[in-house]
């Protein structure tokens, strides 16, 4: 994938105990550093924990939350739904929108969840106590803008510029530049420490003899169509 961001911040947070409510497919660890009073919570891939990872760069697969918007935000589904007939719809991550609202609820304060990667992903939601206050997000060659007056903009992008939204937005938030997006980033500047984490998942359930064939002979099918359609090609 490339460059990839993934995390939310957290700004003067109330209940942080409660992170302790996410359900078990999304795992977490929360930090504190030393060039902010915000705190910073990185949700991890529940299917690669065994993968060594950096932080703040891994996207939840989420499994655990909806993707459609409840009342008062009925409009974003019909956004979406416009997004997908014009197949513009690949960077409006809605359970990542969800998951801000949801850490919002859980956490008190404010929260801004981000996304954005090398592919074209380039997402920003920002909740505070009266619910989703702002979105911001790339959806092909323009810029989609949500507010919390339930206004939504249209932005051309002629920037071609990789994380653009989301190093505008945080640096909006956090008051100041941190190097953290481009080919300058540099997390460890951040000098982050874990305050706490999520209890470790439990094993998962030992596979079949009958899972583990069914496994092998996916692999030998997969190597055989790998052979067929490149074994016989001429080098150029």
């Amino acid at each position: 994938m490339g460059y990839l961001k993934s995390f939310s911040v957290l700004r003067h947070p109330t209940k942080i105990e409660a992170l302790h409510k996410l359900p078990e497919s999304l795992p977490w660890v929360l930090y504190r550093s030393n060039r902010t009073d915000e705190s910073f919570l990185d949700v991890l891939n529940f299917r690669k924990l065994d993968q060594s990872t950096y932080p703040l760069s891994s996207i939840p697969a989420i499994q655990d939350l909806p993707l459609e918007f409840e009342p008062p935000l009925l409009e974003l589904n019909e956004l979406y739904e416009r997004l997908r007939k014009k197949n513009r719809v690949g960077g409006f991550r809605r359970a990542i929108v969800n998951l801000n609202i949801l850490l919002q609820e859980l956490v008190g304060g404010e929260v801004l969840t981000l996304v954005s990667d090398d592919e074209g992903i380039d997402l920003v939601s920002i909740s505070q106590t009266d619910g989703l206050a702002r979105l911001c997000f790339r959806a092909g060659a323009v810029e989609v803008q949500w507010v919390g007056t339930g206004d939504i903009v249209e932005v051309s992008n002629k920037s071609r510029r990789l994380h653009r939204i989301a190093e505008r937005e945080f640096t909006i938030f956090m008051d100041k530049e941190l190097p953290l997006f481009g080919f300058d980033a540099d997390v460890e500047s951040l000098y982050l420490e874990a305050m706490d984490k999520s209890a470790p998942l439990p094993p998962p359930p030992r596979k079949t003899l009958w899972q583990k064939w069914k496994e092998r002979q996916r692999i030998k099918r997969k190597n055989r169509n790998w052979a067929k359609r490149w074994g016989n090609r001429p080098l150029k």
